[in-house]
């Protein structure tokens, strides 16, 4: 087999075809690996007790009103998006992160916050991210 025949070898699509495809997660190629994470209704349920801590913590806050603006925007998609029946983890997880940037940017230092550290941490838990993720 000459070199070139190789790494044809190597670029091969497995013979997958598809003209649609749908599926909560999907994973193509050598070793490739999908996951998803569901939560039960008790686990919705303390989520969403998570978010109002997270709310009140945030409320307590002094920000500037450019800085409060773009964070009650994150907090309104996490409210939101935890008040789903077909609650998505990964999206919560993507808000959560994206909301910790924008209190890291507004100058607030999460892991001195209990208040806001600890709805984080469990936030974290319940959704299976690292902590470093939300800046903890």
């Amino acid at each position: 087999m000459s070199q070139n025949d190789k790494s044809r070898a190597a670029t091969a699509n497995y013979g997958i075809q598809a003209t649609q495809v749908s599926a909560d997660v999907l994973a193509v190629g050598e070793n490739a690996k999908a996951s998803k994470t569901s939560l039960d209704l008790a686990m919705q349920h303390e989520l969403h007790g998570v978010v109002i801590q997270l709310q009140e913590a945030l409320r307590l806050l002094t920000l500037r009103s450019e800085d409060k603006t773009a964070i009650d925007k994150d907090l309104d998609a996490l409210r939101a998006e935890t008040s789903k029946n077909n609650l998505h983890a990964e999206r919560v997880a993507s808000i959560a992160q994206n909301l910790s940037g924008k209190l890291k940017a507004a100058g607030v230092v999460l892991s001195e916050v209990v208040a806001l550290a600890e709805p984080l941490q469990k936030l974290a838990g319940i959704v299976h991210i690292p902590l470093h993720f939300l800046g903890l």
